[in-house]
């Protein structure tokens, strides 16, 4: 407690000594001269070499001032015969406080003025600090952000570079689809021009064999009917030839024997034209039944190729074909789905990550803000912990000062005690009335040095009262030393009168003393 009372004047010169100060007279590195002038490490180090000392002299005075108040004491509880010596020992212990309270004082002065000359033309640190600090949270905050905006542009890179990849898929697959339909259009175009020109050629080919086929089933008709005209032509001959055998045969029988013979002389040729012309009928009967083994084959391959199953294999190869292309096609529009479907994936988690960092940077903010906002809240806990601590050491002087008003004797001292406990119920008056702490503190080191001064003024006055009491002791002494000599005389003069009961045991020193003064006068 009583280091925060000394370092009272650092606080009281720490805020602003000039309440007219303009902030913004100060700049930044205007400031940072000022207090790198003042040297603050120094300085704090200076009081706190003088802080334990003027705490030792205020232990020591408040243990000489009770010494004091027990030999004011003791010195009143003194007979009036010995109080003189008591008095000078106590005029010494008195004028001894009264140099350890000078020079307490003056250290106390030196420190404030060497404080105050130190402090009085720098700027309040508080703003600067506040700046300070709402920089340091900002860079914090700045960092935080920029860690977090490199993260989210790194993410954002990446779903950037995977949706150009996915815009290039899709363009690539765009043009794959374009080639598809385009292949699938050339293709069926050329399905149907090959078809048309199969179909053509078939059809001119077939036409044409029909025609030949035709034309010789035209001609194997005429040969056929040629050959039957004949043959009835040779039936007909074989008849007529058979019959003019039999006449020739049976005319007589005569003419049997000669008939027999001419028969087989001119039956010999007959009968071998006529396996000629047998030989020559089977074979028109195989070459008919060949003809038309050949045109029921024919009718049949024109039935097959008119119902198109003479081009089953190629059209099974062209339809194998397409089907291989058709799932081909289904492959890569399976593959384009899945890449529609990706990129809408990595659009989606390109979106959230954005809002995420929307989100991210609005919850810094709030944070910021919130932060700001209890720093803006709590920016008077210095000062308020300031004012208790001063709250504190005033309480106690006042503490000590209403002691010392109990124990003091001389009416300077309890005067002084008096006024000390009016300026300290004073105080406490203003602190009630919410004055502020540097203005009680000013008028508590004021009233200091007036009671200061009162008891420099009280010093010379004792130290006044002190030679004349001196003065009037000697004289008091000679005149005790003539008066014992006469009261000698006047108790031998007055032993039958028995005043000397009346005068020594009756009456009291002063009252004695009196008594012979008036009694010598008279």
């Amino acid at each position: 407690m009583d280091t925060s009372s000394t370092a009272t004047p650092n606080t009281i010169v720490g805020s602003n000594p000039n309440p007219n100060l303009n902030r913004s007279a100060f700049d930044f590195s205007a400031a940072l001269s000022i207090w790198r002038d003042i040297n603050l490490v120094d300085l704090q180090q200076q009081l706190n070499t003088i802080a334990p000392e003027l705490v030792e002299s205020q232990k020591a005075a408040v243990s000489n001032r009770k010494k004091l108040a027990d030999q004011t004491r003791e010195f009143k509880k003194q007979p009036d015969s010995n109080k003189l010596e008591s008095f000078k020992l106590l005029l010494k212990a008195y004028q001894a406080e009264i140099d350890t309270l000078t020079k307490r004082s003056k250290t106390a002065e030196n420190a404030f003025l060497n404080v105050h000359s130190a402090l009085t033309t720098a700027p309040d640190p508080y703003p600067f600090l506040e700046v300070t600090l709402e920089q340091a949270a900002s860079l914090n905050d700045l960092e935080s952000l920029k860690h977090d905006n490199a993260k989210l542009n790194k993410q954002l890179a990446l779903h950037s570079a995977q949706a150009q990849a996915q815009r290039a898929l899709q363009a690539e697959n765009a043009h794959l689809q374009h080639t598809i339909h385009s292949l699938e259009h050339d293709f069926q175009l050329k399905l149907q021009q090959s078809t048309s020109a199969l179909e053509l050629e078939l059809e001119a080919k077939w036409d044409e064999r029909i025609r030949n086929l035709n034309q010789r089933q035209a001609d194997l008709t005429n040969s056929l009917n040629l050959a039957q005209e004949q043959l009835r032509h040779f039936k007909s001959k074989d008849e007529t030839a058979t019959a003019q055998l039999l006449q020739k045969r049976y005319p007589d029988d005569d003419d049997d024997g000669d008939g027999d013979e001419n028969n087989h002389r001119d039956g010999n040729p007959n009968s071998a034209e006529f396996d000629l012309l047998c030989r020559d009928l089977e074979r028109a009967h195989a070459r008919v039944e060949t003809v038309e083994k050949r045109n029921e084959q024919l009718r049949v391959e024109i039935e097959s190729v008119k119902s198109g199953r003479h081009e089953s294999d190629k059209l099974q190869k062209l339809q194998a074909d397409t089907q291989e292309k058709d799932r081909k096609l289904n492959q890569i529009q399976s593959l384009l789905q899945s890449e529609r479907q990706t990129s809408a994936d990595l659009s989606t988690q390109l979106t959230s990550a954005k809002h995420e960092k929307l989100k991210l940077e609005t919850e810094k903010d709030q944070e910021i803000e919130s932060l700001r906002n209890k720093l803006q809240q709590r920016s008077d806990y210095a000062h308020i912990k300031r004012e208790l601590e001063i709250v504190k050491a005033v309480h106690f002087n006042a503490d000590d000062d209403e002691e010392n008003t109990t124990q003091a004797s001389l009416a300077s001292v309890a005067a002084n005690a008096d006024d000390e406990h009016r300026h300290s119920i004073s105080s406490n008056n203003k602190l009630k009335d919410g004055k502020t702490l540097e203005a009680l503190l000013l008028a508590k080191n004021k009233r200091l040095e007036d009671e200061l001064a009162n008891l420099r003024v009280s010093n010379g006055e004792l130290s006044a009262s002190l030679e004349k009491a001196a003065t009037d002791l000697d004289s008091l002494n000679r005149e005790k030393t003539r008066l014992e000599s006469l009261n000698e005389k006047i108790e031998l003069d007055l032993v039958s009168m028995g005043l000397v009961v009346v005068v020594g045991v009756v009456l009291g020193w002063e009252d004695g003393l009196m008594y012979w003064e008036i009694i010598r006068r008279h």
